[in-house]
């Protein structure tokens, strides 16, 4: 009871460093990201991640069949393009054009974390609303929006939309627009697992 009490809380008073806060706590999540954006079109990608940074990257659609797996030991991504244990199997820097994404997006910056710390910086100095609860994929979300001060922009976005999951606050879906109001890009993470325990050759197969 007073866990939801506090929740409710920093929902009221500070969302996004309550999500943050929450995010600390997670050691690792997986989902399967529907992801659109305005350069690259529709992606599905099962996505998995734990501490401190590794990320496996299963596609679905496009480039089926490809893996992508970023090790933060060594700083190196590792790519699969026609599946693991097929030949050619590349040793890329994450910021390789080959495997950065249409919006400059890294598979080394490519967790929720960063997500929440973008939405953060853009609302420092911005605004913060609750909209208010919405479902999404039949689960209870609290949708926040973070606009930022005029002529402020992170990284090209201008505003955030964020359903974030009302019991752990970790995000559902994001929406990014630009200064004109424009949709730039949207992720919904469906069938999210978090505190995922992986096996150690998940990451390095």
């Amino acid at each position: 009871m007073m866990a939801a009490i506090l929740m409710a809380s920093a929902l009221a008073t500070q969302p996004l460093a309550a999500a943050i806060a929450a995010f600390g706590e997670v050691d690792a999540y997986r989902a399967t990201l529907h992801a659109w954006s305005e350069e690259a079109g529709p992606q599905l990608v099962r996505y998995a991640w734990r501490r401190p940074g590794f990320v496996r990257m299963d596609f679905i659609d496009p480039h089926a069949g490809a893996v992508l797996v970023h090790d933060p030991k060594t700083g190196r991504a590792t790519l699969w393009p026609f599946g693991v244990g097929a030949f050619p199997r590349l040793d890329l820097a994450p910021g390789n054009r080959l495997i950065r994404g249409s919006r400059g997006h890294t598979v080394d910056r490519s967790d929720v974390g960063v997500l929440l710390a973008s939405a953060e910086r853009l609302g420092r100095t911005g605004k913060v609303e609750v909209v208010g609860e919405e479902s999404i994929d039949g689960r209870r979300a609290v949708h926040l929006a973070v606009t930022g001060a005029p002529g402020l922009e992170v990284d090209g976005v201008r505003r955030y939309d964020l359903w974030l999951r009302i019991e752990d606050l970790f995000p559902l879906q994001a929406e990014s627009r630009d200064p004109h109001q424009r949709l730039l890009e949207t992720t919904r993470l469906a069938g999210l697992e978090v505190g995922v325990r992986f096996p150690d050759s998940f990451f390095a197969p």
